[in-house]
């Protein structure tokens, strides 16, 4: 895949959605992969340990998208995709939703956005159903992030 430096390069105007729709692309790509790579591992993980078997997934999986926005200059907060601290999650056992968020800035500071995180997951059996996705927000405030997952996601309202 074309690293995001050089895929930037086809851009005039950078924002928000152009890097959420690079990651889009670089998530489609390889989830299965990095899945199928650590699948043993990560079964024989969750079977152990439970759902820290999710997080050394999606550091796999992240990790190499955090170091694509720090190389074209982008600095987030948190690191890319987010803390688990800060995310919500809900479903039933079997088909939980976890969304974490990144605020982006800008090489000068200037913030672009926030990229929001969906991770798919199960609590029953170490299984991801589906392709994590990654969504854009302008908004950049931890309450307006909320409220916005609050209208984005199915079957959740902040409280």
């Amino acid at each position: 895949m074309t690293s995001l430096v050089e895929y930037l390069d086809t851009y005039e105007n950078i924002t928000i959605y152009t890097l959420a729709e690079y990651i889009g692309k670089y998530l489609a790509g390889e989830w299965e992969g990095v899945l199928n790579r650590q699948r043993e591992r990560l079964v024989k993980l969750y079977d152990e340990t439970g759902d820290g078997a999710y997080g050394q997934y999606a550091r796999s999986l992240f990790n190499p998208v955090q170091q694509q926005l720090s190389g074209a200059g982008f600095a987030s907060a948190p690191a890319f995709p987010g803390k688990l601290a800060f995310s919500l999650e809900w479903g039933s056992a079997d088909a939980r939703q976890r969304w974490m968020w990144s605020v982006v800035h800008n090489s000068e500071g200037v913030p672009l956005g926030t990229l929001v995180t969906i991770l798919y997951h199960d609590h029953t059996r170490f299984r991801l159903p589906c392709a994590p996705e990654v969504v854009a927000f302008e908004e950049t405030e931890t309450n307006a992030i909320r409220q916005r997952i609050s209208k984005a996601a199915k079957n959740f309202t902040v409280g």
